[in-house]
């Protein structure tokens, strides 16, 4: 809880002082043989867990970009990615951004994080480049 508190994502299911204590002694290269992290816990866990499992790659924790590209922040797009916009500002080709809305709408292809991306980085350039919190104004509908 403190750390989702502070924004910080962490887990900590195996952390006991006789775990740790124990550890501690073990040499990295029994722990992460060719840098393959978690190996012991592996191994302990092999009579209990498919392959599949045991040797699934990292997952990462991301956002429903895709859906609110879609959803919640069509509009949003369709504002702050406007063709007199983009092509004023002389940053970002039209044509390509307006090639990539089209597709992730119709479902051609998932485009949602890069689309998500170009949105943050015209955030960022609107409010610290250009000086102006436009985003804001986006988000409420209003220009």
């Amino acid at each position: 809880r403190m750390t989702m508190a502070a924004s910080l994502e962490a887990r900590v299911p195996l952390l006991n002082n006789r775990i740790v204590d124990f550890l501690s002694g073990v040499p990295s290269r029994v722990k992460m043989p060719f840098g393959r992290t978690k190996e012991l816990l592996r191994k302990a866990m092999e009579p209990f867990l498919p392959v599949s499992i045991l040797n699934k790659p990292k997952k990462g924790f991301g956002p429903p970009s895709s859906q609110w590209v879609r959803g919640d922040f069509a509009d949003v797009f369709k504002r702050v990615f406007a063709r007199d916009r983009i092509e004023a500002q002389h940053l970002f080709s039209w044509q390509e951004i307006d090639r990539l809305l089209h597709e992730h709408r119709e479902r051609i292809a998932d485009h949602g994080r890069n689309l998500w991306a170009l949105l943050s980085f015209q955030g960022w350039y609107d409010r610290f480049i250009l000086k102006q919190s436009r985003l804001d104004e986006y988000c409420l509908g209003s220009e």
